[in-house]
């Protein structure tokens, strides 16, 4: 007994969040996290909800004289699906469990998070977060099902109404009691229901205090009463779905988010992206490590390594003012001949000034036809990588268990970082796996495409301008060229609506590839810009 109440002395407290609202066509849904099984300690992945965070220094507030939950909730939803706490601070955050699981020592709140009025799921799942890569293999949209008394019912019930087979997973824990307790609190019949038991109990007490003792709390009833009928008539009028208004009735990405032949590794956070800051300390940069497998300490081109293995990923979090940052190992090799996994740094010229937004188009032609549209281009300088150092034994110590790496192949390496000019100009977003290769996003901190690069054609993007007029005013006019650069240039909104209507034609989607749409897709969302299929 002694040992297992231990347990809760070393505990973690933290908060499970379900996510909740409408899809793009105003139905009632919630989020369902699948989490990754290289996270687990028995390796198992599982069926958990989308956010699960614990408290830590960053959410003491009031100059530390409290920590606050919700303040643990909008963290959390940022680090964990990338949704940003502006944004977050529109929806409606909600406490409604306290939770002791004494078989595995854990204490907790159960919160639940309605975006029902910020935007649809479809939408929430675009966002690219710092821990969602690591720690989640899928978010899935499940409908609000029956209320079932026993919440082990819902295990094969989601299966049963969805068909995925993602479901055939286990749940962790008491995960199923928070959604039928979520399912409980918002079904229609439910919201009278409570409201009417709460408002008993709390005009219960106050007539045993009217009665036995001094104190006339006889106003007091009345306007509760009168106060909490004019909340509920003025909650209900507004219970309506914004969505059709936005979106209609279809949001679909242009490319899977999970189990497509590109898939995302790592991302870095909207909020650690510093605009023009070439002389400030780029930590995303700088946590990007090479390690050579060759003893002799040389200069080496990115160009001439490829990869032992697939990179090794983490968070990093700093002692001094507790943020975190990702962090990433690459094992290298001198190629020599051998065609091995590659790693490269692609970019995505833009330029952003207040609400106008400027991108690059490429256009590859060959015998009078398209062959590709790119919005991207690969880093053509040099990226030249400096083995001269080792790690001292401090330091294997705490990459191996960062890195769950063998100390031995940490004390045998030579170790390089990217360069203080790459990371002065460079800033990283999201790392990509698309067939043996690796492949990391990255913007200019100028971000002015002007003095960067160059293009052949400016192009202004209006309210009314469809992807016809692109092709019969530009690009049909230059199909003798084999190459040729577009600047696209126009207020979010209608870049927003011009991206998604020419991606979305099959002739073009064909012409572009499935990693330069998900780079775009990642990086447009960090900026407002939802890219996907809308009808």
């Amino acid at each position: 007994m002694l040992v297992e109440s231990l347990a809760f002395l070393f505990s973690s407290f933290g908060i499970d969040i379900i996510i909740g609202g409408r899809d793009a066509s105003g139905a009632k849904k919630m989020l369902v996290a699948a989490r990754s099984g290289n996270i687990e300690s028995d390796n198992r992945s599982t069926l958990h909800v989308p956010v699960n965070e614990s408290f830590s220094r960053t959410d003491l507030v009031e100059h530390d004289q409290y920590y606050s939950p919700y303040h643990c909730v909008l963290r959390g939803i940022k680090e964990e699906l990338g949704i940003p706490e502006e944004i977050c601070k529109k929806t409606s955050v909600s406490f409604h469990d306290f939770a002791i699981v004494s078989d595995e020592g854990e204490i907790g709140l159960g919160c639940y998070v309605d975006f029902s009025f910020v935007m649809p799921l479809e939408e929430a799942r675009l966002y690219p977060g710092q821990d969602k890569y690591l720690e989640l293999a899928d978010i899935l949209i499940v409908p609000y099902l029956p209320f079932k008394w026993s919440p082990s019912a819902y295990e094969d019930y989601f299966y049963k109404t969805t068909g995925n087979e993602k479901f055939c997973m286990q749940w962790q824990s008491f995960t199923t009691l928070l959604y039928q307790r979520a399912i409980l609190r918002n079904a229609e019949a439910s919201i009278p229901i409570i409201w009417l038991v709460d408002s008993t109990i709390i005009l219960t007490l106050l007539f045993l205090l009217t009665n036995y003792t001094q104190i006339d709390l006889t106003s007091t009833i009345i306007s509760l009463i009168l106060g909490g009928l004019a909340l509920f008539i003025m909650k209900r009028l507004n219970n309506k779905s914004v969505h059709k208004l936005t979106y209609g009735e279809f949001l679909k990405p242009f490319v899977p988010q999970w189990n497509g032949d590109v898939r995302v590794l790592q991302s870095t956070m909207h909020s650690q992206i510093v605009k023009g800051s070439r002389k400030e300390t780029n930590p995303i940069a700088d946590g990007i490590m090479f390690g050579l497998n060759s003893p002799s300490g040389q200069k080496l081109k990115l160009s001439d390594i490829h990869l032992l293995t697939p990179p090794f990923c983490t968070v990093r979090r700093e002692f001094v003012n507790f943020t975190e940052y990702p962090i990433s190992f690459y094992y290298v090799a001198e190629k020599n001949g051998d065609i091995g996994n590659c790693l490269s740094f692609i970019k995505i010229p833009y330029a952003l000034s207040s609400d106008d937004l400027s991108l690059l188009l490429t256009v590859k032609t060959e015998k009078g036809h398209i062959v590709s549209y790119n919005f991207t281009k690969p880093i053509h300088s040099d990226i030249i990588l400096d083995f001269t150092n080792t790690l001292d034994e401090k330091q294997v110590n705490t990459f191996s268990k960062y890195y769950r790496m063998n100390k031995d192949l940490l004390k045998n390496v030579q170790i390089a970082s990217l360069d203080e000019n790459f990371q002065k100009r460079w800033f990283p977003l999201d790392l990509f796996n698309a067939g043996n290769d690796y492949f990391w996003s990255v913007i200019d901190m100028e971000d002015e495409l002007e003095k960067h690069d160059s293009y052949d054609f400016d192009f202004k993007i209006s309210k009314k301008t469809q992807p016809r007029d692109l092709y019969m005013k530009v690009i049909a006019k230059n199909m003798n060229r084999s190459c040729f650069s577009i600047k696209l240039n126009g207020n979010l909104k209608n870049m927003e609506a011009f991206l998604c209507a020419f991606t979305s034609r099959n002739d073009n989607r064909r012409k572009m590839s499935d990693l330069d749409i998900y780079m775009m897709q990642l990086f447009l969302i960090r900026i407002g810009i939802v890219y996907a299929k809308k009808k």
